[in-house]
């Protein structure tokens, strides 16, 4: 959970690339984001900023990319029923979910469900006494995501109640400041200047409040309107 700017998809995919080392025979990863332009111009070109496409294979129908012939990342959107269908039929090792906070619990759910079908390892059956295979228990599974806000799955699921082995992170803010363009902070401060909680959530990396209902003046702000003292 990280503010803008902070790194997040690049630090995902080096920790995918770092966990294949734990399967030379081979392991599948499904990256995923919610619509197909999202995909295309965030995750997969962050991908390939890393990963060189002549390290692999690159499959642009399947979106698929093939390295060293035996570790499979697949590239999935869901904006689409037929989407959700063909990640469904997938098992594999791991996944990455790219903006956490835009995609529906039962996703994640159904993404758990698929997790650690692949690769099969071989393993004695005691009670038929031959060897049988099943899938792996060295998984990895990464969500990240700009804070969400306070009653979102995301944080009943790995804040307010964690689920087994569900942990979370809060990155610092301005923590990859070195690494952006000059000002940049700055810049999203003046933009943020009437939007106090957008600033706390995208800059600060703060949980964001919860409004029900619609504002009567969707223009007040706060820092702007209100004195700070009497």
């Amino acid at each position: 959970i990280v503010p803008a700017g902070s790194g997040k998809t690049s630090h995902a995919i080096m920790k995918t690339l770092r966990h294949c080392s734990l399967h030379p025979n081979g392991a599948r990863y499904v990256f995923l984001r919610l619509t197909l332009p999202q995909l295309r111009d965030t995750t997969i070109k962050t991908f390939f900023d890393w990963v060189p496409r002549s390290m692999g294979k690159w499959n642009e129908e399947a979106k698929l990319f093939t390295l060293g012939g035996k570790y499979e990342f697949f590239f999935r959107a869901i904006e689409r029923p037929e989407d959700v269908d063909n990640v469904k039929g997938l098992e594999y090792t791991g996944y990455f979910v790219n903006e956490a906070m835009e995609i529906p619990i039962e996703i994640k759910r159904m993404l758990d469900q698929r997790c650690g079908r692949y690769p099969k390892e071989p393993y004695f059956d005691e009670d038929t006494k031959t060897w049988r295979k099943r899938g792996t228990d060295k998984t990895l599974r990464i969500l990240d995501t700009n804070p969400p806000d306070m009653e979102h799955w995301l944080v009943e699921e790995f804040i307010n109640k964690p689920l087994p082995n569900h942990r979370h992170v809060f990155n610092p803010a301005f923590e990859n400041a070195h690494n952006l363009p000059p000002g940049y902070y700055e810049r999203m401060k003046q933009d943020y200047r009437d939007s106090p909680d957008l600033y706390d959530r995208y800059v600060l990396g703060k949980l964001g409040s919860t409004y029900r209902g619609k504002a009567v003046f969707p223009e007040w702000s706060t820092a702007t309107h209100m004195a700070r003292q009497p």
